[in-house]
């Protein structure tokens, strides 16, 4: 954020408008031109968008597993599916070619 800031301020640039700008980009322009938010306040801001997209992703991964853990019989088709495509290998690394094969799983988490 520092880094921006001076750099706005060196070269005395404004945002253009109709240009697609990075958040902390605005957020920093509208602190500067208009004094309406401190530098808490962006940083604030930045680390809600941030930590909103993690902790989305954390409860979406929590809940599929919670619900394949519901029902035994999808879980067990699930791992008789992993066992097929890698073999048993835990230490494979999974390929795109792997993951197309995954047919069963991949149903079951886009349901």
């Amino acid at each position: 954020m520092h880094e921006r800031k001076e750099r706005y301020f060196a070269s005395g640039s404004k945002l253009q408008k109709g240009k697609r700008q990075a958040l902390l980009d605005v957020l920093l322009q509208l602190q500067w031109d208009t004094n309406q938010l401190s530098e808490e306040d962006v940083l604030d801001e930045v680390n809600s968008f941030v930590l909103a997209g993690t902790d989305t992703t954390a409860v979406t991964v929590t809940w599929a597993l919670y619900m394949i853990g519901l029902f035994p019989e999808i879980q067990a088709k699930i791992h008789e599916e992993l066992d097929r495509v890698f073999g048993g290998d835990i230490d494979k690394e999974a390929t795109e070619d792997d993951l197309n094969q995954l047919f069963y799983l991949d149903c079951v988490l886009k349901v």
